[in-house]
């Protein structure tokens, strides 16, 4: 009977260690299950299901993308990018200006991330293909109309990266400047992106803390602009001999240049010439440009020769493109201009 017992135990002990590493087995795949989770978002017009969180293998498209994974502590996670020549003067301009040797932004990256992005996988200057993403086992794309994705062939583009889960984020600002000139461009079209990219990277809760910093940063200027007595106009030229251009209000550079306290006398698709900007009579000027100095001094000289006379000749501001950027940096650009336009208030 004692046998019968012993092997009744043994078969029962048996059995439930079974039971139980099945369980553990289980459990584990469930919890693999749940991880992965679907968020369903409308990006750019496309509704996408997609598996989150996508903090893994991920692409992007120029240094402004970068900055805001940056920011998230996401980094170390990118593994391909295109739109960057690391060999290029522009390059060199914002890796300088990221690690604090130019004065004229405080936004930084640390050296952790200047130091990854040297060692990145470079996709495609311009236009990614499907080869590419798949060769870098890409799984996350960030990327804008013209800025990494082609407009004319976008949804078809997207589809197929999807299909072959490969999934993509187009930011707001180039989305709309793309469908609608007439969008009104703001900094919460910014602050929503990258609650967007918090959500689908497990980064969400940091990307609010930084928002709540970023829009105190705002708040500041805005209450000091509200007390100039006149409004300044700024004319941002963004290049054009004959035919000069601006950017129109779908634009970040429309959305830093209002939040500075200050009107773009291009924002509303004034017909532009240089008969046009002269009768709008703007206080500044901005010239952008990419470091190199001749292009400064050749934009300068056309400023020169189409605004003689005016104050606007005397009030010019230089800036880097790096520095207006649809990225954090554009907090920076906001203080920055604010504090040219009216020294008094600050």
């Amino acid at each position: 009977m004692n046998r019968a017992l012993s092997r009744m135990v043994f078969s029962m002990n048996y059995y439930s260690k079974k039971i139980i590493i099945i369980a553990i087995i289980l459990g584990f795949y469930m919890m693999r299950a749940d991880a992965v989770q679907a968020l369903t978002i409308t990006n750019c017009g496309m509704k996408v299901n997609y598996p989150t969180p996508l903090d893994r293998n991920i692409a992007f498209h120029g240094t402004a993308m970068y900055e805001i994974l940056a920011v998230l502590n996401l980094h170390n996670q990118t593994t391909a990018m295109s739109g960057i020549n690391r060999d290029s003067l522009q390059y060199n301009v914002w890796r300088s200006a990221r690690s604090g040797k130019r004065n004229l932004t405080k936004f930084q990256l640390n050296q952790e991330a200047l130091n990854h992005i040297d060692d990145i996988n470079l996709l495609d200057i311009r236009y990614p293909n499907l080869a590419d993403f798949t060769k870098q086992k890409s799984k996350f794309y960030l990327a804008g109309y013209y800025q990494g994705i082609y407009p004319n062939n976008a949804q078809t583009f997207r589809k197929a990266l999807h299909n072959k889960n490969i999934y993509s984020f187009i930011n707001t600002v180039s989305c709309q400047s793309f469908a609608d000139n007439n969008h009104k461009i703001i900094f919460e079209d910014l602050f929503n992106d990258m609650l967007a990219i918090g959500d689908l990277t497990n980064r969400k809760a940091q990307a609010a803390k930084l928002i709540k910093q970023y829009q105190a940063r705002l708040n500041v200027v805005s209450k000091a602009v509200q007390k100039a007595k006149n409004r300044k106009k700024v004319f941002y030229f963004a290049g054009g001999l004959k035919t000069p251009y601006g950017p129109h209000t779908a634009s970040m550079e429309s959305a830093i240049i209002a939040k500075a306290g200050a009107t773009n006398i291009t924002a509303d698709n004034l017909q532009i010439n240089w008969r046009n900007l002269r009768r709008a009579n703007p206080d500044t000027i901005i010239i952008p440009f990419d470091g190199n100095q001749d292009l400064l001094l050749y934009r300068q000289k056309i400023i020169q020769e189409n605004f003689s006379g005016t104050k606007a000749v005397n009030n010019i501001i230089p800036i880097f493109y790096s520095d207006w950027q649809t990225s954090p940096a554009a907090v920076d650009a906001v203080e920055h201009l604010a504090r040219a336009l009216y020294p008094e208030l600050f």
